[in-house]
């Protein structure tokens, strides 16, 4: 069986991300949703399929940025390990989420971020699983959470953030049963449209075989869309893996990265009005079939090639990159070369890159340790959040 990737920091917590898509179903243990059971060889055929070797397959071309070549330099601004998300308000304050379930909050003129709100009691860490996201509102009002709770169910709330703000005024706008502790998603974006668009995973394990990613009607395998001042989700995107981070354009465009399989990393690019577009997982992972015609029960994936939403961009497995980490649409000063483009991170070399809305990837001459979100900083630069070293800013070398 192969081995997942796991990293273990220094404060002893246990990574597990299974961004390599490693062989092997594993045990659900505590914390995890339940799904229907399903036949031995089904389960099988579908890890079979998720851990075999891979073929050729089209990529975009990764091509360096040889004018940014010493330009570029990360600065550790918190060093906190451990941290698996970040978001920040218009006045500049930080809000700093760590896996465990723990918010931190750093005021634009503090030193030491201060603990804000406390979910570790009951925010499950099995595998993929913890405090995936965070987000706040477009009023800098509230501050929306992506975790999974101690059933393993994926669950969104928000809090007031405001300082004359009612402490216990929770609402959760979202739970959905998880049938394994794989691939819950955890992108979380607002629209210039004022809508929350929420990145959901297909649920695992390997290999999709429950068939989410392929069901347009199920709310697994897609990114949800909402109103968080009315109730109910609209299914907005289908066919999608483990949708780990959304950016949204300043354009009203969604750029969704994806993370693959065993083989390829996917990034896509939707606008608001492509309601129920479908990006083809697990009939595709990238541009090359994963699925063959019929699994041993004879299910066959529902899509067909020419009803799917290609991927903008996708780059292979090869040189030890294995998930790519989104993302951030950039609009800063210190490098007007790379406006507009996402910026992304691999989550094994540490590598940045830039994908442009053509489709090009370009290697960024700077590397950080193990990313897992590229967003934007209060001062619109790019900052990232390294879940073994903490939280780091790109800053200029020029």
């Amino acid at each position: 069986m192969a081995a997942l990737v796991v990293i273990v920091i220094s404060i002893g917590v246990l990574i597990s991300l299974d961004l390599l898509s490693s062989g092997g179903v594993p045990n659900p243990g505590p914390g995890s949703g339940s799904g229907s059971a399903l036949d031995p060889e089904v389960l099988a055929a579908a890890e079979r399929f998720a851990t075999a070797t891979c073929p050729p397959g089209p990529t975009t071309t990764l091509a360096l940025v040889t004018d940014l070549a010493g330009s570029m330099r990360l600065d550790t601004e918190v060093p906190i390990p451990g941290l698996s998300s970040m978001t920040s308000t218009a006045d500049g304050t930080l809000f700093l989420g760590e896996r465990t379930g723990s918010i931190l909050r750093l005021g634009p003129t503090s030193a030491t971020p201060r603990l804000f709100l406390d979910l570790s009691a009951d925010t499950s860490t099995v595998t993929d699983q913890g405090l995936l996201g965070i987000t706040v509102g477009p009023d800098s009002e509230r501050l929306y959470v992506l975790r999974t709770d101690r059933r393993g169910d994926l669950v969104l709330t928000s809090h007031p953030v405001g300082p004359n703000s009612n402490p216990g005024g929770v609402v959760e706008l979202l739970r959905i049963p998880e049938p394994s502790p794989l691939h819950n998603g955890g992108g979380l974006a607002f629209g210039p449209d004022g809508l929350l668009y929420v990145g959901v995973g297909d649920g695992g394990p390997l290999g999709d075989p429950y068939g989410h990613g392929a069901d347009p009607a199920d709310l697994l395998g897609a990114v949800l869309r909402l109103d968080p001042g009315r109730t109910g989700p609209e299914i907005w995107a289908t066919g999608l893996r483990n949708p780990f981070r959304l950016a949204a354009g300043p354009d009203g465009d969604i750029w969704i990265t994806d993370v693959g399989s065993n083989c390829f990393e996917e990034v896509d690019l939707l606008s608001p009005e492509q309601t129920g577009a479908n990006l083809g997982w697990s009939r595709f992972e990238g541009f090359r079939p994963f699925l063959p015609a019929a699994l041993p029960d004879g299910r066959t994936p529902r899509d067909a090639a020419d009803g799917l939403e290609p991927p903008l961009a996708v780059y292979a497995h090869d040189r030890d990159r294995c998930a790519v980490m989104g993302g951030t649409v950039y609009g800063g000063d210190l490098f007007p070369e790379l406006r507009g483009s996402l910026i992304v991170a691999d989550f094994c070399t540490g590598e940045l890159m830039a994908v442009s809305s053509d489709g090009a990837i370009r290697l960024l001459p700077v590397r950080a340790g193990s990313p897992v979100q590229v967003t934007t900083g209060p001062d619109d630069e790019i900052w990232i959040v390294d879940i073994a070293t903490g939280l780091q800013r790109l800053g200029s070398s020029r």
